[in-house]
């Protein structure tokens, strides 16, 4: 492979091909060596295929199409309702740079913001955090466990009721519903191969038992003058 300037992409050791009882990593993923520089992914997927080997997919980034940042929705963060243009500034003004290198006053100035920030602003706060302090809270609180535990116990009682129709249906059509719900879990569940050389050898002999050789008697006759078939026992066997 590397004549061609090819690597594999293939992460982790799940399997890409099973069958019963048996699974391997036999589909590989190549690509040039220049694609693996930027970030990629490689994942086999759990979906039906309909066939032995599982989907693959994997992703490749050139580096001309950069993906899309997504917007952090638990970070750091103010009411900007509140803010004050003015005093966000005297709070920028109060100490100069004294810094020459870019990385290192890029950091001191994002550190002076989040300072300013803080001082001036009022941090934003969850939702969850935020409900907390309605008149009602402890009600709604109190109401939601009490609905959880209602729900819970419906969900019991509705399985409890579900199986005892279940059975009561197994006595009236045997072939029915109930036959079906059953055949479904066997068939989703493989049948593990065996690999006890002893058990198999027990299967094997009670499947086929050892039968000891026959010798058949054969009738030895004493006179060598055979006589010959005449005309008329010709005849008579063929009437």
């Amino acid at each position: 492979m590397a004549t061609l300037d090819v690597v594999p992409l293939n992460i982790g050791n799940t399997p890409t091909y099973t069958k019963v009882g048996a699974s391997s990593i036999v589909d590989l993923t190549f690509v040039s060596s220049s694609l693996t520089r930027n970030s990629h992914c490689w994942k086999v997927l759990n979906t039906y295929t309909a066939s032995d080997h599982s989907a693959i997919r994997w992703e490749v980034s050139t580096g001309q199409n950069p993906r899309r940042v997504n917007k952090q929705t638990c970070g750091v963060g103010w009411k900007v309702k509140l803010f004050d243009p003015a005093a966000l500034m005297v709070a920028l003004d109060c100490e100069s740079f004294i810094i020459e290198s870019a990385e290192e006053k890029t950091e001191n100035l994002m550190k002076r913001v989040t300072q300013a920030c803080d001082a001036k602003c009022l941090k934003k706060r969850r939702i969850f955090q935020r409900g907390y302090q309605r008149p009602n809270s402890a009600e709604l609180v109190a109401e939601h466990k009490k609905t959880r535990r209602e729900l819970n116990k419906a969900i019991k009682d509705s399985k409890r009721r579900c199986w005892k129709e279940l059975v009561e249906e197994v006595e009236k059509d045997p072939w029915g519903r109930p036959y079906k719900v059953v055949m479904s879990h066997l068939k989703s569940q493989s049948m593990p191969s065996l690999t006890s050389p002893k058990l198999l050898q027990k299967i094997m002999t009670a499947l086929f038992p050892q039968q000891y050789q026959f010798d058949y008697p054969t009738a030895q006759n004493e006179s060598e003058d055979i006589p010959t078939v005449t005309e008329k026992e010709l005849m008579d066997a063929c009437n």
